[in-house]
């Protein structure tokens, strides 16, 4: 199977994206459980991992879970989901109750669709977020490691003895 560009992920976001942890998905490269590429760095490795492979793997959705966000982003996730859900909900009833003809059972299905959609909008949106975020945790610590690199005393050859 040969891997593009535009179906790798780095480690973070397939363990984003499956739920799972950083070393789980790197057991996984290592049984060769999912597809991935090792790219070599001054630090070490970056693996580049098959987006499709994750998924099937571990039968991830297409969106994703929450489990890696921290407590209070979840709460408001959880409260913006609940009011979405109340509201379709609450939609649905007052029109099945009230009124019977297909012209108003296609406008709650159209009304259904919109809602859906917009929660799917809202995923998406706060997966690009945190993936994201993610990026920049990582380049400010990249960042930190080289200025303290830069700014360690350098000895000369013969002093290592001392």
């Amino acid at each position: 199977m040969k891997l593009e560009k535009t179906d790798l992920i780095d480690i973070n976001q397939a363990a984003f994206i499956s739920g799972k942890s950083i070393q789980t998905i790197r057991r996984a490269i290592k049984s060769k459980k999912i597809i991935a590429r090792k790219q070599r760095t001054p630090q070490g490795f970056n693996y580049f991992i098959s987006k499709k492979s994750v998924q099937d793997f571990f039968c991830a959705p297409t969106g994703h879970n929450f489990q890696d966000i921290p407590v209070e982003d979840m709460e408001n996730h959880m409260i913006i989901q609940e009011a979405i859900q109340e509201t379709l909900q609450e939609a649905t009833q007052q029109t099945s109750q009230s009124l019977e003809n297909s012209e108003t059972k296609q406008e709650i299905k159209d009304v259904k669709r919109m809602l859906q959609s917009l929660i799917g909008q809202y995923q998406k949106e706060r997966e690009q977020v945190a993936i994201v975020l993610k990026d920049i945790q990582d380049r400010v610590l990249v960042s930190e490691n080289q200025i303290r690199f830069l700014s360690a005393p350098k000895k000369k050859w013969y002093q290592l003895w001392r």
